[in-house]
């Protein structure tokens, strides 16, 4: 049975559940119809897991940004002066913590397109270099905060349906904790 392409303009329902208003008048056969059924009850049930993946890599795409930035600005920096690019890099591992030897490893095997990235972005204004420096810093701390709080707050929800009171205090702690340091970076980010 051939079924036309379902209209996917917004506000339209799909094609299934169109038809099925209508008491599943119209040119869709009833297999057709139980199909769209099921892919929108299914598409219903996983949409919230939906939304959360694509938020989480809408995330990790900024993530990958700002440290695609941060790490081509830092090998930039390293090539005139080593001593403030040292400075730079003690402040992204104090940041990072236990995750910056795994985001250095990643970054080093594409370390030559991010010197190439970071000439074409931040062009050859040494002066210039510091201020933005400061402000990647500032925006990839907040990622990684981001990042961090997310994952406390689904392992908060987590230890709440599993009913472990003792984690739950924990990571309640840990995520109050995690949303003071995201307000002192907005502070500073204000400053």
């Amino acid at each position: 049975v051939v079924t036309p392409a379902p209209d996917r303009s917004p506000g339209r329902a799909p094609a299934g559940v169109q038809n099925r208003e209508q008491g599943n008048k119209g040119n869709i056969s009833q297999s057709s119809v139980g199909l769209a059924e099921s892919s929108t009850l299914d598409s219903g049930w996983s949409s919230s897991r939906a939304a959360t993946r694509d938020r989480n890599d809408n995330t990790r795409n900024r993530i990958d940004l700002v440290e695609r930035r941060l790490f081509g600005l830092l090998a930039l920096i390293e090539k005139t002066s080593p001593v403030d690019a040292e400075k730079y890099r003690a402040q992204i591992q104090k940041i990072a913590d236990t995750s910056y030897a795994v985001r250095v490893q990643r970054i080093k095997t594409i370390e030559n397109d991010l010197l190439f990235e970071a000439e074409a972005f931040f062009g050859n204004k040494s002066e210039d270099w510091d201020h933005h420096m400061k402000e990647l810093l500032l925006n990839f701390e907040e990622d990684v905060i981001n990042e961090e709080l997310i994952m406390s707050m689904n392992d908060l929800k987590s230890a709440e349906k599993a009913g472990n009171t003792t984690l739950v205090a924990e990571l309640a702690k840990k995520c109050q904790v995690l949303s003071m340091r995201k307000g002192e970076v907005g502070k500073r980010r204000r400053n």
